[in-house]
């Protein structure tokens, strides 16, 4: 039975190499030769221009043909940018791996399908983690409350942050792909208007909020072709998640200028 790397296959961090391996057995032999560090589930090697000679590895060991390792609708944990620092874990380093569910796009096989958020939630700084569960998909924080979509980050719920009036979104990592599958975090810009700042969040414009709804909109339609069509904008607020139901769908919308005003749009579905 071929074993295959988690994560897709690799996650590249600054000059660390960090390989997450199914079977430790395997680990600790790939480890040790390639001169790197056990850590858990991880084996930290570093330099980033250690590449893996496939030529040393046989079939039988790996398999770098696709990256379906996490599979959809999955998450995992990581640190950033100092996944090898044990002694000194700290949250603000924290960060949710995700694997978008189908219907976002999370069976492609490319680095479309994953998304990188920080693990600590906008303000009150409390961990969040992403619930799979088929009438959430979402990540939450189980202090206040605050809900955040996964296919950008937004929160759709939850007290608005002090330091924000803006739309807020949870702080993310640029992910990128390699020829052998691996994802690696491109350098972030720790920003409101870029990458976010981790505790504070970021600035998530409204064409970027609406772009995220298409996609939960597109995915929506493809799967219920004969159900009402849901639009982006309703009565001046914006489209932020949709509930199918039995026999209606549940449209969420808000208003984003004042972040104290939601609308629920029922449609029923004659099904």
């Amino acid at each position: 039975m071929k074993t295959r790397f988690l994560v897709i296959s690799a996650i590249a961090v600054a000059s660390v190499l960090v390989f997450f391996v199914v079977d430790s057995m395997n680990l600790d032999r790939l480890c040790a030769e390639k001169g790197g560090v056990r850590n858990g589930d991880m084996c930290i090697i570093e330099t980033f221009e250690t590449e893996i000679d496939e030529t040393d590895i046989t079939e039988s060991d790996f398999d770098f043909s696709k990256v379906t390792t996490i599979k959809p609708n999955t998450m995992e944990f990581f640190y950033y940018p100092n996944p090898e620092d044990t002694t000194n874990r700290d949250v603000f380093q924290k960060f949710i791996l995700i694997r978008l569910p189908e219907e976002f796009g999370g069976n492609e096989d490319n680095v479309s399908a994953f998304r990188a958020y920080s693990a600590l939630s906008v303000g009150v700084h409390c961990q969040i983690k992403y619930w799979p569960h088929e009438e959430r998909k979402r990540m939450e924080d189980p202090c206040w409350g605050s809900i955040y979509r996964p296919i950008d980050g937004l929160m759709i719920a939850g007290e608005r942050p002090v330091v924000n009036n803006a739309p807020v979104a949870l702080p993310y990592l640029d992910l990128s792909i390699d020829e052998n599958g691996s994802l690696h975090v491109e350098p972030p810009i720790w920003a409101l208007d870029e990458n976010g700042v981790v505790g504070e969040g970021r600035v998530i414009s409204l064409q970027q909020i609406r772009q995220g709804s298409q996609v939960i909109v597109d995915s929506y339609e493809q799967t219920n072709p004969n159900h009402p069509k849901i639009p982006i904008d309703f009565a001046g607020q914006i489209l932020t998640q949709i509930n199918p139901d039995t026999n209606r769908v549940e449209a969420l919308y808000h208003d984003f200028s004042s972040h104290d005003c939601q609308v629920l749009l029922a449609l029923w579905t004659n099904v």
